[in-house]
């Protein structure tokens, strides 16, 4: 840009090819003004310079993304990084990348890529095709190249995303020359213009010379690298041989201030030498600042390079790169210090910059970078440095970890041996992350071997020396390390182990940096309860930091995952949890993680099979054995806890059961199952013999549940106990004893700081819940439960069961939508509330579309009534769930509604299957519910042709279940509630002789045949007045067979 020459012609062009075109090609040779046109193209348009420069070090697709991010600042800070775990589809990568990247710019933004020449078309070329077809409308992609666009990115030239602004536009024409050739203000010889054709460099070098020696005459020359050779050539050779000598010594560097070219060359004359050259127009130019840097012309520099290879001594010119490396590195131009110091040999050198940049190097993912550079060390120097063992290791992890294991293992040993305590740390650390690359957590012995080393080592090392981060993922993995034993671990140190590293959470500022310990810190608190509020904040760090492109997204999917399970298995919070897994599902898809793929399909038939949704839950579990394979011992015992359960549901009860148990036995035979998570599998196991009615085999499990639980979890197997005992008592038909264990069970359970309830058996856990609701037990706290686990009731006769939709239709009709009653909508509602009645009324099996259009048989348009009927009635009630549209037939889903009319029905057939001697408390709740259910006819006051059936044939069903339960009653001699219950069958349905003779019998029984009088002329008069009709005989002779007077009868 330093008084560059404006060029509005170019400028024209430019700017009508970017209306055309999402990247412009700028091909032409070196010195050809490229890079000046850009640059002062920018300061015209008046954007801020998006500018990339290629070189060699882009070689590696790491350092390319990590660059081009870097060049936008903060902007680049959320963009993803190229790790190792993701080099194994890189095209992908490449696309979520630029994406993100070119969504950062602003529109109308130009972008500019530098030396293209450079580029390796041959290793990366897909890499920028990819980026060309990501670039969206009102952004210009600048491509400068001394080459033409390779044969790869002819597709862009046929769909005109791509044009190019070849050397015969980009030439100078003769203003342009002429203006450029008189900058100094003396003009240039034309025949001198004419030898340049053109060209920016040659009309500068023509310019600057004719400058210096006048108008001597040239030679002529033909081409522009003859023309350079022949001045650089008469430069080089004219100047003083000190001079001579400091040329050679800067062109080891692009860029150099006075100061650095001192260090350089070790000679404080070359300051004066930098500012002859300068003033003298010698192919160098001088930017501003406090400290001035010079550049020499690309041309002149190759030049000089050329000519030190060729007359510096080699042990002066390795002494000279070596210098100009350390300057480089100074300056945090890593890449190319470490380039030079190959170059001189210094292989020290190189050792050096790798160990200070390991660490930094593998969280922005350039491990390929680290490892290409670390290729450039001899095996003689590597030899003895365990820390670059280490950090090889290190890198090798997560891509290759059976490459990684003896490094890192032999430098473990090697740290013990030289007592080097904080390296030794880390190497176990490290370690036993890669049992999980290698095992997946189930390496149990040398997890063993490797806890011993962690707690020997912290328990030496001074805490406050180590780096907080490195000490928080150092304390993460024994944590880790701890859950995964075959072996209890010291409930003390545990605590203290997992305090210690909170602590150290507490006092880091980027949670970012330490997702995955965030993640195992929310693991551990299944067993070890955290300081009050910390679950809280490490749970919204994660939130904050899990959409951040920027971080690994390994460790997101790990940090997501656990606690994901601690939400689902703790808390009870399915949809939070399943909203975590969609996230990693979704991360999944779009990095290709195929290794991965296992913990989706898992967590999904899981998640499945809690919502008792089997059909999709056999999909997903068929790919879960499909990624299992092969199986190992520890496979297998997760395999069986999926499996048994969708036996179950399958019907295949005691199936599922023998296939649980020999996953438990081949997960504690092999080491497989940890001592932390045995308590689990146990009160899983007592779950599946309760729902089988054995309840002694069901306490026996959650006796063993209890001795073998750990830390927090102990609390959850008591718990869990005291339920499955209320809920056998239940079973036996013991409701006070049920009533007396639930009481105190569930309150515990509100009280505890955990809420999850049997969230992996949703059958125990709805039979309880509903249990618990029958007996008026924690009601709200229960019905949060249901809807937090999505929990369907096991019967339509629950009390309190909170429905998403809940209709009365048995008397006056209503809706409530959790809870709340539908507030009443005038006409609009009419039509919509008619089509809910009518499905109400054909019962679960839906109505035909077809009967359905009856209704509005007085349109002319029938089926757009009913479709807008449809939309209108899902969005009364807010769910489009509830009603059902398929194969001609429309219907309700009883998963998400609640109808009095279905609960009738159930309690009805409840009440047919009474055992002779059914206990009097459940005789009550039956006349109970049944009194509470039956309010009045169906749909009352509606008197809708196709409701009508169903109107009697609830009125029938409710009257013979009266008359069923009312007579059970009479024979255990309960006559006040015998009389209740016909009473209220009586209110509900006056006509029915039924109720009367019910109550008359009553009456008798407890010695009041004037009230038995009573009743029966009361039925003889409804009788005759509604429907000028007497009793019926079996009335009139019960009214006989009690003695009641002549007249009456």
């Amino acid at each position: 840009m330093h008084e560059a020459l404006p060029r509005p012609r170019l400028f024209d062009v430019l700017g009508a090819m970017r209306q055309r075109h999402k990247l412009v090609w700028l091909t032409a040779p070196g010195g050809a003004g490229k890079t000046t046109l850009a640059a002062s193209y920018l300061r015209h348009l008046g954007q801020p310079p998006l500018w990339y420069q290629i070189d060699n070090g882009d070689a590696d697709p790491a350092s390319l993304f990590f660059y081009l991010a870097q060049m936008l600042g903060e902007r680049g800070a959320g963009l993803p990084s190229l790790r190792p775990e993701l080099c194994g589809d890189i095209p992908r990568f490449a696309r979520i990348f630029f994406r993100a990247f070119f969504g950062q710019l602003a529109p109308g933004s130009v972008l500019v890529f530098d030396n293209v020449q450079e580029f390796d078309w041959e290793h990366l070329g897909q890499l920028f095709e990819i980026a060309c077809s990501e670039i969206p409308d009102g952004i210009t992609l600048l491509a400068l190249s001394r080459h033409a666009p390779p044969p790869r990115l002819a597709r862009f030239e046929l769909d005109a995303s791509l044009a190019t602004l070849a050397w015969e536009t980009l030439r100078f024409d003769e203003d342009e020359a002429r203006a450029l050739a008189s900058a100094d203000g003396q003009p240039l010889d034309p025949a001198w213009l004419a030898r340049a054709d053109g060209w920016a460099a040659g009309i500068v070098i023509m310019r600057d010379h004719a400058a210096r020696d006048g108008d001597g005459a040239m030679p002529a020359l033909e081409g522009h690298d003859a023309i350079f050779r022949y001045l650089a050539g008469e430069i080089f050779e004219r100047a003083p041989a000190a001079v001579q000598r400091h040329l050679m010594m800067l062109s080891c560097l692009p860029a150099v201030s006075a100061e650095d070219a001192e260090h350089l060359s070790q000679d404080p004359a070359i300051r004066h030498t930098l500012d002859h050259l300068y003033r003298n127009r010698l192919f160098i130019d001088r930017r501003g600042g406090p400290q001035p840097i010079y550049h020499f012309h690309a041309l002149f520099r190759d030049f000089l390079q050329h000519v030190a290879r060729q007359q510096l001594p080699p042990p002066e010119r390795l002494a000279l790169l070596a210098r100009a490396a350390h300057i480089l590195n100074r300056q945090g131009r890593t890449e190319e210090a470490l380039q030079l110091y190959r170059d001189s040999g210094a292989y020290d050198a190189i050792v050096a910059l790798l160990l200070e940049h390991a660490y930094e190097m593998m969280g922005t993912g350039r491990a390929q970078s680290w490892l290409h550079w670390h290729s450039w060390v001899p095996p003689a120097v590597t030899e003895n440095n365990p820390r670059l063992w280490f950090w090889q290791g290190v890198m090798l992890n997560p891509v290759e970890p059976l490459r990684a294991r003896p490094l890192l293992i032999r430098a473990e040993a090697e740290f013990a041996a030289q007592g080097d305590v904080q390296w030794q740390l880390m190497a176990a650390a490290t370690l036993v992350d890669n049992s999980y690359f290698q095992y997946g957590w189930r390496d149990s012995d040398s997890m063993t071997h490797w806890i011993e080393v962690m707690l020997a080592g912290l328990a030496q090392v001074d805490a406050g020396a180590i780096d907080l981060e490195i000490s928080v993922r150092i304390q993460s993995r024994l944590i880790l390390a701890l859950i995964s034993s075959g072996r209890a671990p010291d409930q003390r140190v545990f605590g203290a182990i997992v305090e210690t590293c909170v602590n150290g959470l507490r006092q880091i500022e980027n949670y970012g940096r330490v997702l995955d310990v965030i993640g195992i810190v929310l693991l551990a608190s299944h067993w070890i309860e955290l300081a009050p509020g910390m679950e809280a904040v490490l749970l919204a760090a994660l939130r904050q930091n899990m959409h951040n492109d920027a971080l690994n997204p390994y460790a997101r999917l790990h940090a997501v995952q656990w606690a994901a399970f601690r939400m689902l298995n703790l808390d009870g919070e399915l949809q939070e949890a399943r909203d975590l897994f969609d996230f990693n599902r979704r991360l999944v898809d779009e990095y290709g993680l195929d290794r991965w793929r296992l913990n989706i399909t898992y967590f999904n038939t899981l998640v499945h099979l809690t919502l008792r949704e089997l059909e999709p839950a056999g999909e997903w579990l068929q790919q879960t054995r499909q990624h299992l394979m092969p199986l190992t011992p520890y496979k297998s015992s997760r395999l069986a806890m999926l499996e048994g359960e969708y036996l179950r549901q399958s019907g295949d009860t005691a199936c599922g059961l023998r296939m649980l148990l020999d996953g438990f036995e081949r997960g504690i035979d092999n080491h497989a199952t940890s001592a932390l998570e045995r308590a689990r599998f146990e009160r899983l196991i007592a779950g599946h013999y309760a729902l089988l009615g054995d309840f002694n085999a069901a306490d026996q499990w959650s006796q063993r549940a209890i001795e073998d639980a750990y830390g927090l979890d102990l609390a959850v197997s008591q718990l869990g106990r005291g339920f499955l005992q209320a809920y056998a008592c239940a079973q036996r038909g013991d409701l006070e004893g049920a009533a007396a264990l639930m009481g105190p069970a569930m309150q515990a359970h509100r009280m505890g700081r955990h809420h999850g309830f049997y969230v992996r058996l949703p059958q125990l856990a709805s039979e309880i819940a509903a249990l618990a609701l029958s007996l008026d037990m924690e009601v709200e706290h229960v019905r949060q439960i249901i809807r937090r686990q999505c929990l369907p009731p096991p019967a339509h006769a629950v009390r309190h069961w909170p429905w998403p939709v809940a209709v009365r239709t048995l008397g006056s009709f209503s809706v409530a939508l959790h809870g709340t009653p539908l507030p009443a909508g005038g006409k609009t509602q009419q039509r919509p509330l008619l089509l809910l009645k009518s499905l109400l009324g054909s019962g679960t099996a839906g109505r035909p579309l077809s009967a359905l259009m009856q209704l509005w048989a007085d349109v002319a348009a029938p089926k757009t009534a009913l479709n807008a009927a449809i939309h209108r009635l899902r969005k009364l009630l807010e769910n489009d769930a509830a009603l059902l549209v398929s194969g001609a037939k429309a219907s309700l889903d009883r998963r998400q509604l609640w109808s009095d009319v279905d609960a009738l029905f159930a309690l009805c057939d409840r009440i047919d299957s009474l055992p002779p001697q059914a206990p009097l408390a459940e005789l009550r709740s039956c006349a109970d519910e049944l009194l509470d259910l039956y309010r009045g006819p169906f749909c009352e006051g509606d008197d809708t042709v196709c409701l009508l059936p169903m109107r009697e044939r609830c009125r029938s069903r409710f009257l013979h279940a009266a008359d069923a339960l009312g007579q059970r009653l009479e024979a255990v001699q309960q006559w006040p509630l015998a009389h209740e219950v016909y009473a209220r069958a009586n209110e509900a349905e006056p006509l029915a002789e039924v109720a009367y003779r019910g109550m008359m019998r009553c009456a008798q029984a407890r010695r009041d045949p004037a009230a038995a009088f009573a009743i029966y002329r009361r039925c003889r008069e409804v009788l005759s007045i509604v429907l000028n009709q007497q009793p019926s005989p079996e009335t009139s002779a019960l009214a006989q067979s009690l003695g009641l007077p002549p007249d009456a009868a």
